[in-house]
């Protein structure tokens, strides 16, 4: 792993990335406030992934591409996730076996993450499958917050779609990550 330099948090696509961070206590706030329409929610979780994809796009177009962008960018998304899984979870938008599913996958990520730095000197990068699974919790998350509970059989689709994406990408990613270690 290279090393993370301090002024590396300067770089625009890293400021774009923690930026981002300020939308986890907006989350709540949201959420916690009936007065406000969930449309503002959903608009949230658009602009956020719209960031999220915007600061991927510049540190290549820039040749920004740093280590600190490496670790920020997934730990911000794991914890925006986080924090919109535990609100819709609080006000029983999803399953609480769903719930439970998305914050073991991204805690069993993190964590394996973590302790591969150290042996492979890199950041576990995202790959295809991890993107469609994010994407894929996206649209439950979206589909919750909009009400489409009451469209079971879609809702319920979406879930399983989900469910098997979420094992698959944890699937894939020790897969990578243990061949990497070899």
């Amino acid at each position: 792993m290279g090393k993370i330099i301090l002024n590396d948090w300067k770089k625009i696509p890293n400021l774009v990335s923690l930026f981002r961070i300020l939308f986890i206590p907006l989350v709540f706030i949201l959420f916690n406030k009936p007065e406000l329409n969930r449309w503002f929610i959903i608009l949230s979780l658009i602009i956020f992934s719209l960031l999220d994809n915007l600061d991927g796009f510049l540190a290549r177009k820039l040749n920004q591409i740093t280590e600190l962008g490496k670790l920020i960018d997934p730990l911000v998304d794991k914890l925006f996730i986080i924090s919109f899984a535990v609100n819709l979870m609080y006000y029983d938008l999803i399953p609480s076996w769903f719930f439970y599913l998305v914050i073991g996958r991204d805690l069993i990520i993190m964590l394996a993450g973590l302790l591969l730095m150290g042996k492979i000197k890199e950041v576990p990068a995202s790959d295809f499958i991890g993107k469609m699974t994010v994407g894929a919790i996206g649209v439950v998350f979206l589909m919750s917050v909009m009400n489409f509970q009451n469209l079971e059989t879609i809702f319920n689709l979406s879930l399983q779609i989900c469910t098997v994406l979420i094992f698959i990408s944890l699937f894939n990613y020790g897969y990578k990550q243990i061949r990497k270690m070899k």
